[in-house]
């Protein structure tokens, strides 16, 4: 029988890693709601440079309802359009930094778990006038659909009474 080597305490102190040095893979979940936050900040930046021409679509007379809404939140991200570019770089900066440090958001220490949870904050605040501003627009183009397509029934009702008459 073979002894197994022994070992004094000092011994196993410097071969021990600390609970925060360990590296632990992503939760899946984790994963996606990272790689979605990424996007959605990179969307958010591609809006941001955008927004001079969504303020003036804005006051165009697409807008039944809600008009007034989506200018008002356009307004106030054109008064702070600085800051929220300053925030959504450094967002994204980190963003890339955690995807190249956990080797595509697979494996990382507790710091990189805890950053990842951060940047699907993040990626949900920024998306967030983002969903407004498609829900306000998707709105809209419903009620223009059903404005035609009452109007073209109403339409060819008339020209059926009108045609059935005569």
């Amino acid at each position: 029988m073979s002894q197994l080597k022994r070992a004094t305490l000092s011994e196993l102190l410097e071969q021990a890693i600390p609970y925060e040095q360990w590296r632990a893979p992503l939760d899946p979940r984790l994963q996606a709601l990272t790689w979605l936050a990424g996007a959605a900040l990179f969307v958010h930046l591609l809006f941001l440079f955008s927004l001079p021409w969504w303020l003036e679509m804005s006051r165009s007379g697409f807008f039944l309802v809600g008009g007034g809404i989506l200018r008002g939140v356009f307004s106030w991200i054109s008064v702070h359009t600085p800051w929220l570019l300053i925030l959504n770089l450094m967002a994204l900066a980190a963003f890339l930094w955690l995807v190249w440090h956990t080797r595509g958001l697979q494996v990382g220490r507790l710091t990189a778990h805890r950053l990842a949870f951060a940047e699907a904050a993040a990626g949900a605040a920024s998306a967030f006038p983002l969903a407004v501003s498609l829900a306000m627009i998707l709105l809209n183009l419903i009620l223009w659909i059903l404005v035609v397509v009452a109007s073209v029934a109403l339409l060819c009702f008339l020209l059926g009474a009108f045609f059935s008459k005569n």
